[in-house]
């Protein structure tokens, strides 16, 4: 009973740090995934234009449209529009854009949902202080499930091979990026420890 009550303790000693790696990236990156999905700066394109009426002559005109997931956001002087991703099959462009984000969608709900399923099992193993590795292989996934999020996002963009002229990608494209890198390194460290430390 003792031997047994001293190795508990000190695999909890041992291991309670990387079980706060695990929380800490699987919750970081379940929020920074999570947060991009409703933003429209995956891809802007600015410019100005020049106004030939009779009431603005020659008026330069500033405009900017941002693209996210499910709609897009255009500025043009003080107006702004939202527009949806309502296309009919004959527009390719905008079924391409459409699509591109429906992936991106699934691939982040999917990847948070296994994040918070790391999450879950990581109390679990803290609170046992003991049990599989399971919190590790999900941290995993879900790291790389939101890693290829934008990246598949971004090569089923139509026109994207090669760049739409004029535009650039934006804070969400990069902020996806960053969580998926956070959990899929997050998930890949504690892997590595725990493999290194079976085999001592």
């Amino acid at each position: 009973m003792g031997k047994e009550k001293a190795a508990v303790e000190e695999y909890s000693i041992s291991h309670s740090y990387l079980h706060w790696i695990v929380l800490s990236t699987s919750a970081l990156t379940l929020i920074l995934a999570l947060v991009t999905v409703p933003m429209h700066s995956w891809m802007n394109d600015s410019g100005t234009v020049e106004i030939n009426t009779p009431e603005l002559q020659g008026k330069q005109v500033e405009w900017e449209l941002s693209y996210g997931l499910r709609e897009s956001i255009s500025h043009f002087g003080e107006e702004v529009e939202l527009t949806e991703y309502e296309c009919n099959y004959s527009d390719k462009e905008c079924t391409g854009i459409k699509n591109a984000g429906l992936v991106a969608i699934t691939l982040i709900i999917i990847g948070s949902l296994t994040c918070l399923a790391s999450i879950i099992l990581t109390f679990v193993r803290t609170i046992k202080a003991k049990g599989n590795k399971a919190q590790n292989r999900t941290a995993l996934i879900g790291g790389v499930l939101i890693l290829l999020a934008p990246l598949l996002w971004f090569i089923l963009l139509p026109g994207v091979f090669p760049p739409i002229e004029g535009m650039h990608l934006g804070l969400a494209f990069y902020t996806a990026l960053v969580a998926g890198l956070l959990g899929t390194v997050g998930g890949i460290f504690v892997e590595a420890y725990d493999k290194s430390e079976a085999s001592a």
